[in-house]
């Protein structure tokens, strides 16, 4: 990738390799953004189902006598 990057940037002159590894670094940082939110909202679905199924487990709290609702 970084050989094609850098025959793509051949016409520029000799910052050719330097404007590669910039066009890299910017491709790798994009991923790496994509790929932390990914795992993010898998650990959100994790929690989420988890919590869903905890609340399902709850048992109801016992009626106190005299006491009334609104």
């Amino acid at each position: 990738m970084l050989a094609t990057l850098t025959q793509r940037f051949h016409d520029f002159g000799s910052n050719a390799p330097l404007m590669a590894i910039k066009q890299m670094s910017l491709l790798v940082r994009q991923q790496a953004t994509v790929m932390s939110f990914a795992d993010v909202f898998l650990m959100m679905t994790v929690l989420f189902v988890g919590l869903a199924l905890l609340g399902l487990m709850m048992k109801r709290p016992a009626a106190v006598a005299g006491a009334e609702g609104h």
